[in-house]
């Protein structure tokens, strides 16, 4: 599904795009956080893509979707209690669009 949801984020279909990122977003926060934790990485950088996108719509569908909850990424604390790997690959990812949006 997400294969699907990261090649629509590409297409030359503003409104598809737009779409995408809200369909990212609710991946995100509606799967149960198991499920979607090796996918966040991937998410994200399909987000932070569409966050350069020349429509505004499309941009803030990314920033909105890019607000994936730290509940689901496991946040800051995950690396902070010594875990390496992926979880720290999706802190650093986290981090990164905290940087590009105000999530506060």
């Amino acid at each position: 599904m997400l294969d699907y949801y990261a090649r629509c984020a590409r297409t030359n279909n503003h409104t598809v795009r737009e779409a995408a990122c809200t369909c990212i977003g609710e991946l995100a926060d509606k799967v149960a956080r198991d499920a979607v934790a090796p996918s966040v990485p991937r998410m994200l950088r399909t987000l932070i893509a569409c966050l350069r996108d020349d429509s505004w719509p499309v941009r803030t569908r990314a920033s909105e979707g890019s607000i994936i909850r730290e509940s689901t990424v496991r946040g800051p604390q995950t690396c902070a209690g010594g875990m390496r790997g992926t979880q720290c690959s999706d802190r650093r990812l986290f981090m990164l669009v905290r940087t590009q949006v105000d999530v506060t």
